[in-house]
């Protein structure tokens, strides 16, 4: 239960962002920036959250999910999943919120969710 929480508070957080640098902004389709931000969401919690944090710490997940939000947004963009074709500069803005997002996100999952210690001295 504890991770179906910190997927839901993920994915609003991500699809927050996403709504608004993308949808807003950039005027891309919103059914396509939904489905995206659930994308984003499960690749970078199973990645940066339950692989790599445990590991590596914060400052390391928090890099590796940024690099997985604009590596999956650009990929939405090459592929032109249903017309979606952000710009650059709305996959560079979207990747770098959701980072500092992350940041914050991270000290939920290491105090509610993930059991056993995280990695010291790059958690804080």
């Amino acid at each position: 239960m504890k991770h179906l929480t910190a997927l839901a508070i993920k994915f609003v957080m991500i699809a927050a962002v996403l709504l608004v640098v993308l949808w807003l902004l950039a005027g891309q389709r919103l059914i396509p920036v939904l489905v995206l931000s659930l994308v984003v969401t499960i690749l970078a919690y199973v990645i940066g959250d339950l692989l790599i944090l445990p590991t590596f710490g914060n400052v390391v997940a928090t890099v590796a999910d940024i690099v997985i939000s604009s590596l999956t947004i650009w990929a939405a963009r090459v592929i032109g999943i249903s017309g979606l074709r952000p710009a650059l500069w709305a996959i560079t803005l979207s990747a770098l919120i959701i980072g500092v997002g992350e940041w914050f996100f991270h000290q939920y999952l290491k105090d509610k969710v993930l059991p056993g210690p995280i990695r010291s001295g790059t958690s804080k």
